[in-house]
């Protein structure tokens, strides 16, 4: 995020990722939420339920 912008990508391989959306944070209370969101880990064949769950 970069001031009041954000903007999602999905990385794609090592150096590639693909936009998914953009939008205008707009309110304080928005922004606190995207704070406070949990940080996204990428679940591997070796992580506890794999892929497939």
């Amino acid at each position: 995020m970069k001031g009041n912008y954000l903007v999602v990508i999905q990385f794609t391989g090592t150096s590639k990722a693909d936009f998914v959306t953009a939008y205008l944070v707009d309110s304080e209370d928005t922004l606190q939420k995207i704070k406070k969101s949990p940080v996204y880990k990428k679940e591997t064949a070796d992580s506890p339920g794999g892929l497939s769950g």
